[in-house]
């Protein structure tokens, strides 16, 4: 093939435009690119291109075979995705705390076999970390390649033998039905639509379309096309940058002006028009030439610079991160993707071997790191605080009875589960969301032994509220929260009752569609928007405050007029940071006593002030509900806020951290609101069966010296 620079120079533009987007950049308040995920689906459509009008022509001479296919896709990607890929373990292996190790070794594993798309789709998005602490996020798209290129050049070569003459028919109907497929999902799976590589097809088809008709007839000039087309694409490639943002409903009809405007630039491009001379400009070509190592190693960098950040990164720290992504991919370019591409230099014995020792090494490390829960033991030699900060983050969701059972997410199904082994005299119900998910060991552990029982009725990001959906604005909803889920949920409280029912979530979440800033340099890394809305809504238009206040009194005074049993429990205080990977970051390298002292005389704390603005809306609508004999309200506030620091709401004390991420209750943090939550209940209705009231030493002396509290 004749080189042609023009393609580099578009690869630049593809690699600059995903660099500034993850980078984070924003110009008067404003995200800057904030489309700039856009560069994926020109590369897509670059790569659909060259790499079948490479088969077509060896097809045409017969020279075409699977083994020299291969070993040339291997000795463009896996040098170089190897060094990057074994270059980041010392760092997570030293600033990642247990919980985001684990998934980090996951996508290792994962990478490895070319499956981090199928990977990254399946992860947990409501509790995993954010995308932009995720080192080899972007290996998704290598994904796609790689599982589109493994069969494509054996449908194209059965295509080429039997039916050659409808072979562009057949790839434009590929591309109609993975285009149309790509919209259709936009609302009903949007993961799997981005992740997946059958929506992702029609991009790559859309460059295959150009390489057919190229190889038929050839790139002819025209010369007032050439000169007036390439600047078309020009702003037809980065103007969606410019303007789309992550909620926009993509890949999908709206990504056809990219990948048009894409090949718009690969078909006229190269002449002398000025958009021509830009893209073959010294500065172009030579980004588009480390595009690909330059693309590795942005992600791992920007990743772990976060993750060792303890403040907001700055305009001069991004800039920073930036050169240093280019000045490795170049040395990267220049040391490991060009020897290897040289087959003087290396020969294929030597190019499948390290094919083969490579990935089987990452993939053991990954595998161990995974299968190891994120490799906890790495600190047990440290002081005990920080180990206990370590354990905090490394603890998961409850997990109660078997793994493939639904206690931990309840379905919505007749198969509930109830604690120690079926309905007490008293029957405990948590009906929540993930918040309190996180009081479901402590609660099991306090009707151990008694005559109740506890069930877990709690799903991610649902709280009880009947006769209202909670939805995603601009995205698909992972979470199903309807009202039919939250009736059956209903349901099964009336059939065990006489039971207590346990409500409460993170609704400040949903009531502000959006997730939460202290205002300190503590920004949620996922920013969820989210909105109840009227069953059959679109959540263009979330439900008027007054609505959900009524909504959730009707639930609640359903609850009581069945004689069950209500405790309301007011809003965990969000953070921000995630907690236990800010301690790590800020502790110092002492001695145990040392350390708990640095403990006590720097807290991590968030304003009060702050709570309570976030939450007003909630509290608006819990404080709707009219007080009743059978009501208890539980404020978790008076345990975190305005006690030991006044104005401000702690996260830990001197001997434990009271959070696992930047929202969820730690284990510590979880007894401590149960011991408070039982005391309410005994206080209001007296002695609870076979006396559950937790016997936690812990939860007894934090608060004895919390105090009261915050008063509301």
């Amino acid at each position: 093939m004749n080189y042609r620079p023009e393609l580099d120079g578009l690869r630049a533009i593809a690699v600059v435009a995903v660099l500034l987007y993850h980078a984070g950049f924003s110009v008067l308040g404003r995200a800057f690119f904030p489309g700039g995920y856009l560069g994926v689906d020109v590369f897509f459509v670059i790569s659909g291109y060259l790499i079948t009008l490479i088969l077509l022509k060896e097809m045409g001479r017969e020279s075409f075979t699977f083994l020299g296919f291969y070993e040339r896709r291997a000795r463009r990607i896996l040098p170089a995705l190897f060094v990057v890929m074994a270059a980041s373990i010392p760092f997570a292996w030293t600033y990642m705390l247990p919980s985001a190790f684990k998934s980090y070794a996951g996508s290792l594993a994962a990478t490895t076999l070319f499956g981090s798309n199928i990977y990254f789709w399946r992860e947990d998005q409501y509790a995993a970390d954010g995308s932009e602490l995720k080192p080899f996020l972007h290996t998704w798209s290598l994904a796609v390649e790689e599982q589109f290129y493994l069969l494509f050049p054996v449908v194209l070569l059965v295509c080429w033998k039997f039916c050659r003459r409808y072979l562009g028919a057949l790839f434009l109907a590929g591309f109609a039905v993975s285009l149309l497929l790509s919209e259709w999902a936009n609302d009903r799976f949007q993961n799997a639509n981005f992740f997946l590589a059958p929506s992702r097809a029609w991009e790559l088809l859309a460059g295959a379309m150009l390489a057919k008709l190229e190889v038929e007839r050839g790139r002819n000039a025209y010369p007032r096309a050439s000169a007036i087309l390439p600047a078309v694409g020009a702003v037809m490639v980065i103007a969606p940058m410019l303007v789309l943002d992550d909620y926009a409903p993509h890949p999908g009809l709206v990504t056809l002006l990219p990948v048009v405007g894409t090949m718009l630039l690969i078909w006229f491009a190269g002449g002398g028009d000025g958009v021509s001379r830009l893209l073959t400009s010294r500065v172009a070509v030579g980004l588009g030439l480390i595009s690909y190592s330059l693309y590795l190693w942005h992600q791992p960098i920007f990743a772990f610079a976060r993750i060792r950040s303890t403040n907001e990164p700055q305009v001069l720290d991004k800039l920073i991160w930036i050169a240093l992504a280019v000045l490795l991919a170049t040395l990267t370019y220049r040391a490991v993707e060009t020897p290897f591409r040289n087959k003087r230099l290396i020969n294929r014995r030597l190019v499948w071997t390290m094919a083969s020792v490579g990935p089987a090494g990452l993939l053991a490390a990954g595998l161990y790191g995974f299968g190891s829960d994120g490799l906890p033991s790495r600190f047990e030699s440290l002081p005990s605080f920080y180990f206990d900060v370590v354990k905090s983050q490394a603890e998961h969701s409850p997990t109660l009875g078997a793994p493939s059972n639904p206690c931990e997410d309840y379905a919505g199904g007749d198969d509930y589960c109830v604690f120690p082994h079926g309905l007490g005299r008293v029957t405990l119900a948590t009906v929540g969301d993930s918040h309190l998910r996180t009081l479901s060991e402590p609660l099991q552990e306090v009707t151990e032994g008694t005559d109740a029982a506890f069930l877990p009725l709690n799903r991610a990001a649902c709280p009880l509220i009947a006769g209202i959906d909670r939805v995603s604005i601009g995205t698909k909803n992972p979470f199903p929260c309807t009202t039919r889920y939250n009736e059956r949920r209903m349901a099964v409280l009336q059939e065990v009752s006489p039971s207590i029912a346990i409500l409460g979530g993170r609704l400040p979440l949903i009531l502000e569609s959006t997730g939460f800033d202290n205002r300190e340099g503590g920004i949620e890394s996922e920013d969820y928007h989210w909105a109840f809305v009227e069953p059959g809504g679109s959540g263009s238009s979330p439900a008027p405050l007054e609505t959900v206040q009524r909504r959730f009194r009707e639930t609640v005074e359903r609850l009581l007029a069945e004689g069950i049993k209500v405790v309301l429990v007011y809003p965990i205080p969000e953070v921000g940071w995630n907690v236990p990977q800010r301690l790590a970051e800020l502790l110092p390298n002492a001695a145990p006593e040392d350390m708990r002292e640095w403990a006590r005389n720097h807290m991590v704390t968030t304003s009060y002030d702050v709570f309570r603005q976030r939450t007003a809306s909630t509290y608006a609508v819990y404080d709707a509900v009219p007080d009743h004999p059978d009501l208890v309200r539980v404020y978790p506030e008076t345990l975190f806020c305005n006690t030991r620091v006044p104005g401000r709401c702690i996260t830990h004390d001197s001997e434990h951290v009271y959070y696992r991420d930047d929202d969820h209750l730690s284990e510590a943090g979880a007894r401590l609101l149960v011991d408070l939550m039982l005391r309410r209940m005994e206080e209001k209705w007296g002695r609870l069966p076979a006396s559950m009231v937790a016997d936690s030493s812990l939860g007894h002396r934090t608060l004895s010296q919390a105090g009261r509290g915050a008063e509301r």
